[in-house]
């Protein structure tokens, strides 16, 4: 006998079978709210994103003179500001024309800004960055038919996730472009979900604007001994030689670690939208060509960030929409097993970046004790006093804070560039070839120590000047 003949059981299918088919599919599809008015929450939002600036500029502020600090920071600044200055476009000491590996045009602007103020103008910068990236994913999760509250807790979580930490912090160069780019991307998202084309396309450009290294991208290859030099004749060529290994790179523990990133970066939300994955891939083809282990460095992870931020609300968006269908008992279980699933992912997110502690204990991370500090300070104020913006200064690895906004030139890149008159040296730096001492220097770096004297000396600091 057939029940369904004769109508039995057609009730129950209405009620419960039809529902529950919704509420799954609810986890897969996405909402879009058609109108989207300022509230009171939106305002929450806002005053939250201001004191996230003023707080990782702080924290960024303190690192930077606690000697934080090094290399990238002080390279992008030159880079900023040689336009200004009348060194072309994009030019450092340190790469020199910066154009023949990466196109960062979005820093000509910041130029503007690194120009009076140096180091901390980019670093500040980076700060409206952050407080721009959470009040645009909160934006975005009401867009997305998310309540206030929800959206701006899930944000916030999002935010103080131990990978947008450590990418935030990034430690030891407290700068690079790339960092500017999930913002960026937040809010060309936002544009894209409300359909706004010209707004889009706008940001779009900035977004291209910060790197664009595809007309480089087999040059790179050849500088950093990849392949043989001139073994790739083209940017074909490069695709061909990616194909033929397309086996060892999906094989790769770069691709497995990447997969791991993005389950645990986004909570698990991954699986939701899970097709990401195919697209997403493509971020780790450059760790697997050069074969170092520094996915989660910021040039490198900057779109892997941008896409976990985007992947994760969605996911949250579609998640909050499923539940109130739910029964009291369904959500009960599903808010338990968000906290399981927060907490294990906020411990394999730590795991994966240690030094993301000491941004939560507020820490600078800085190499050198209080002590240090204040005898480094002691000694090189007088190189601030006496030293010439334009005069050539060479430094230590953790003391280019002292020239961020002078004539710096590197150490070990001084081939053809002019000898420096002043010397900011550390005899027990943790790089060797920038370690300074009153008696002895990088050989390579073509300095004769004997044409310098000793200015001042404390501890393992000492300042030098040129003779005559």
């Amino acid at each position: 006998m057939r029940p369904w003949r004769y109508n039995v059981g057609k009730g129950i299918e209405k009620r419960y079978l039809r529902p529950m088919s919704c509420r799954w599919k609810a986890l897969f599809t996405s909402k879009i709210e058609g109108t989207l008015r300022w509230d009171r929450w939106d305002f929450v939002a806002l005053a939250l994103a201001v004191l996230t600036v003023v707080w990782v500029f702080a924290l960024k502020l303190k690192t930077f003179y606690d000697l934080g600090y090094s290399s990238d920071l002080f390279v992008s600044v030159q880079a900023a500001r040689s336009w200004l200055e009348g060194r072309g476009l994009l030019h450092d000491n340190c790469f020199g024309n910066v154009l023949t590996i990466h196109t960062y045009f979005l820093l000509l602007p910041l130029g503007l800004i690194a120009k009076p103020f140096g180091a901390p103008g980019l670093l500040f910068v980076l700060a409206v960055s952050v407080g721009a990236a959470y009040f645009w994913a909160t934006r975005i999760l009401r867009l997305l038919g998310v309540g206030g509250r929800a959206a701006v807790v899930a944000s916030g979580v999002l935010l103080i996730s131990p990978l947008s930490v450590a990418f935030y912090q990034e430690w030891a160069f407290g700068f690079h472009i790339e960092v500017l780019a999930p913002a960026l991307c937040l809010v060309l998202f936002y544009f894209l979900l409300q359909q706004r084309m010209i707004p889009s396309i706008v940001t779009a450009l900035a977004v291209i604007s910060i790197k664009e290294d595809a007309p480089n991208a087999r040059h790179s290859l050849d500088r950093l001994g990849i392949v043989a030099a001139g073994s790739l004749s083209s940017p074909g060529a490069l695709f061909v030689f990616v194909a033929s290994n397309l086996a060892h790179w999906l094989g790769s523990g770069i691709v497995r670690q990447w997969l791991w990133v993005m389950i645990v970066g986004s909570f698990a939300t991954i699986l939701l939208r899970s097709y990401y994955l195919v697209f997403g891939v493509l971020t780790t083809v450059v760790p697997w060509l050069i074969n170092r282990n520094d996915l989660l460095w910021a040039p490198r992870f900057f779109s892997t960030e941008a896409l976990l931020w985007c992947v994760t609300l969605v996911g949250f968006a579609s998640i909050a929409h499923a539940v109130p269908s739910c029964g009291k008992g369904a959500r009960i279980a599903v808010l338990a097993a968000a906290i399981a699933v927060v907490a294990f992912s906020a411990w394999a997110q730590l795991a994966l970046v240690p030094p993301a502690y000491s941004a939560y204990l507020l820490r600078s991370g800085s190499f050198y004790s209080l002590a240090e500090r204040q005898q480094a300070d002691a000694v090189f104020a007088r190189y601030r006093r006496e030293g010439k913006p334009d005069e050539p200064v060479v430094a230590s690895t953790m003391l280019f804070r002292y020239a961020h906004d002078r004539n710096l030139f590197w150490l070990n890149r001084l081939h053809d560039r002019p000898a420096p008159i002043w010397i900011l040296g550390d005899s027990a730096d943790f790089y060797a070839p920038l370690r300074i001492s009153s008696d002895t220097i990088n050989p390579r770096s073509g300095i004769h120590i004997e044409d310098y004297e000793v200015i001042d000396r404390r501890g393992r600091f000492v300042l030098l000047r040129k003779k005559g």
